[in-house]
């Protein structure tokens, strides 16, 4: 079964950032999972169309394993024995780079093959959209798990449009690390080295603030007004949940900590 989550016309749509945002951000809700179909010889896909041109497709069969296919337009950044490279959160990816393939299937975890067969949980793969002039950088985020049968949960992605501009792996946000997945009433966050920072029109507005996991756990929940600095506590480098929760109804953010 073929998973082409958007199409090239729909883009605007997907992006509720401000028009000064110079990265395309799209969480995948809910997440895909490629796994095993119902007969011998299927197939599961997940697509990403490029901005130009291209496509990138993540792929499972029951060979068993996953593997991304990289059509022209699109190459993949790869590493150990020219397979696809597994990134962690904060990884450039770059021109400097100089390992990248197209138009060829090679596997993320098959068969005793592939830099994902362990520690695959929540991990980047690199890409890059060729363009007259150069590349845009971006990255899809994942998890391979290798438990009994093969499967691979496609999360969310991001590129630069700029054009030869660096992407970290998970960075959302040329400017605060803040992604908007969804937003009510002109709420605004800004990341302030380990602080946040509420905007709203209303100075006064209340609001519970609540920071999770990407698991669920809660980590920080506190009452705070518009305008208000929030000390965030001792976390690890990574993505997390944040959810602010005023009578208009609630607001959904993911918060990338570098």
């Amino acid at each position: 079964m073929i998973r082409q989550l958007f199409s090239l016309a729909a883009l605007a749509a997907l992006f509720p950032l401000s028009a000064t945002a110079q990265i395309r951000y799209h969480d995948i809700v809910p997440d895909t999972t490629l796994g095993p179909g119902t007969m011998a010889g299927a197939v599961s896909s997940f697509t990403f169309y490029g901005a130009v041109g291209g496509n990138l497709q993540l792929m499972w069969s029951d060979v068993p394993g996953v593997g991304a296919l990289a059509h022209p337009g699109i190459e993949v950044l790869c590493g150990a024995g020219g397979l696809p490279e597994k990134l962690n959160n904060g990884a450039d990816i770059s021109a400097a780079l100089g390992c990248w393939y197209e138009n060829t299937l090679k596997p993320l975890s098959q068969a005793g093959a592939g830099n994902w067969l362990s520690d695959a949980d929540n991990k980047y793969l690199g890409f890059r959209i060729k363009a007259a002039g150069g590349a845009r950088y971006g990255w899809v985020r994942m998890s391979v798990a290798n438990s009994g049968t093969v499967t691979c949960t496609v999360k969310d992605w991001a590129y630069q449009e700029t054009l030869n501009q660096a992407i970290k792996a998970g960075q959302t946000s040329n400017t605060t690390g803040i992604s908007l997945v969804s937003n009510k009433e002109g709420v605004r966050l800004a990341l302030e080295g380990r602080s946040l920072r509420v905007y709203h029109p209303d100075a006064g507005q209340r609001y519970g603030l609540t920071l999770l996991s990407l698991q669920g756990t809660v980590l920080l929940r506190q009452q705070i007004r518009a305008e208000d600095q929030v000390a965030l506590p001792q976390l690890a480098a990574g993505v997390y949940l944040l959810h602010l929760d005023s009578p208009q109804g609630r607001a959904y953010f993911k918060l990338m900590l570098p």
